[in-house]
């Protein structure tokens, strides 16, 4: 949606925080108002890509959590 990356749980709501996904661990963006490293706001419920998450974990170009 609008070029980011969102993930709908069971009950078909938007899913925040870290999520397991096929193995995989992804960030969803909990709150509005967040800004990513270009000062672009991050739309609450988007994936992180490419960035450190605010509890200070790196993820990767797919989102993909990498480590510390």
């Amino acid at each position: 949606m609008n070029g980011r990356w969102y993930y709908l749980n069971a009950d078909g709501d938007m899913a925040i925080g870290w999520i397991l996904v096929n193995g995989v661990w992804y960030y969803l963006n909990p709150m509005a108002g967040v800004l990513d490293p270009g000062g672009n706001p991050i739309p609450e419920g988007a994936m992180y890509v490419s960035a450190v998450t605010p509890d200070g974990y790196h993820v990767g170009v797919s989102g993909a959590l990498i480590g510390r």
